[in-house]
């Protein structure tokens, strides 16, 4: 799973929407805080699509699957027994 174009695919047209709503309310276009303020609702919202797909890449890195003499049946992780836990 790529997550580099998940990212991407939020954060530019997160931050574009939210400096043009912010230039609509009537902030200046070119000035620091109009940036920041966009830069932190892109950021937001990146993590928020992302999360889910760190979250299963995070369990499956941390589950020993392979070593039987672990775990008590196939396939079941060390750390994870279930999907909700």
């Amino acid at each position: 799973m790529a997550l580099t174009p998940q990212g991407s695919s939020v954060q530019l047209p997160s931050y574009n929407l939210a400096k043009t709503m912010l230039t609509k309310q009537g902030w200046a276009d070119n000035s620091f805080m109009t940036y920041l303020v966009a830069s932190m609702v892109s950021g937001v919202s990146v993590c928020a699509a992302m999360q889910p797909a760190d979250t299963v890449l995070t369990r499956m890195y941390n589950r020993e699957c392979c070593s039987f003499a672990m775990s008590t049946s196939i396939g079941q992780g060390d750390l994870h027994s279930m999907a909700d836990d």
